[in-house]
């Protein structure tokens, strides 16, 4: 995680209601200190540094990192349950063990769909209550969603490197299972700290420039003109995300359907590709 320190406790709150324990590799440059204390509140919350990383390890943190907390995460626990991948700003709609239990069995990684909640137009102007839960506060998203791996089975041989930025599932995992349940995407917060973030993430971490172009091009506020990736962010609601996993098959098969705007030919040849190979 990287600079969150404005959700951080809630994030980690509902994080620690489904998992035994939760690994942090924290590369924070703007209140640090606040970050590790938040950290370390929590007795379930493992926290280490970017100043931690072996050498070989990229900095700032990205996804090649994940290698290390995984080591860490085993030394702990050894080869055992499931990993769950979040960044500091994302939280899972239904827990993961549900998820886990309503795949087919043998399935060794899946891929959930991101959500991104952003500031509508209609919230102008707004300003962050701390004393509130952002959740009630950041309630637009756009979905389906983009599709992210963020569980996959703690086995032998299965691991990140380093160097592969953007590499979402592990070296060792032969196929994906693909799924709609969802994830909650929350990158797009204070409007007063929207350009830091945006001009950080962009220029300093190496995430896509695009994904930040409004904000750089200072289009704080968002409305359904701005997105346009059919299939992916078709679609905006203020309404929360429905759990699935208490879903029976055909009211997930339904549930499908409609955030795919009843899109057939997607939708099959979604179907058709449930399990894909991994290179």
């Amino acid at each position: 995680m990287r600079n969150e320190n404005d959700i951080l406790r809630e994030v980690l709150s509902c994080h620690l209601e489904y998992v035994d324990a939760v690994f942090v590799l924290d590369g924070t440059t703007d209140g640090a200190e606040l970050s590790r204390s938040i950290c370390k509140s929590f007795s379930r919350v493992r926290y280490f540094t970017e100043d931690e990383l072996p050498s070989g390890y990229p900095r700032p943190v990205r996804d090649g990192c994940r290698r290390f907390l995984a080591e860490r995460a085993r030394e702990e626990y050894g080869f055992a349950g499931w990993f769950a991948l979040l960044h500091g700003d994302e939280i899972f709609v239904d827990s993961p063990a549900d998820i886990i239990a309503a795949c087919p069995a043998g399935t060794e990684c899946m891929e959930v769909r991101s959500l991104l909640y952003f500031l509508h137009e209609s919230q102008q102007p707004f300003t962050l209550d701390q004393t509130r839960s952002f959740r009630e506060q950041i309630k637009w998203h756009s979905g389906p969603g983009w599709p992210e791996v963020r569980l996959f089975k703690n086995i032998e041989g299965t691991n990140y490197e380093p160097a592969r930025h953007r590499s979402l599932a592990p070296e060792g995992i032969s196929s994906m299972y693909r799924t709609n349940f969802k994830i909650m995407h929350f990158p797009y917060r204070e409007p007063g700290g929207q350009i830091l973030r945006a001009r950080d993430r962009s220029g300093v971490t190496g995430f896509s420039p695009d994904s930040y172009r409004h904000v750089l091009d200072g289009k704080y506020y968002l409305d359904a003109d701005f997105f346009h990736y059919k299939n992916v962010y078709d679609s905006i609601t203020d309404k929360p995300p429905v759990p699935r996993a208490g879903m029976s098959l055909p009211e997930r098969i339904s549930a499908d359907m409609k955030d795919f705007n009843y899109d057939w030919r997607f939708l099959y040849d979604w179907s058709r590709r449930r399990t894909v190979k991994i290179k």
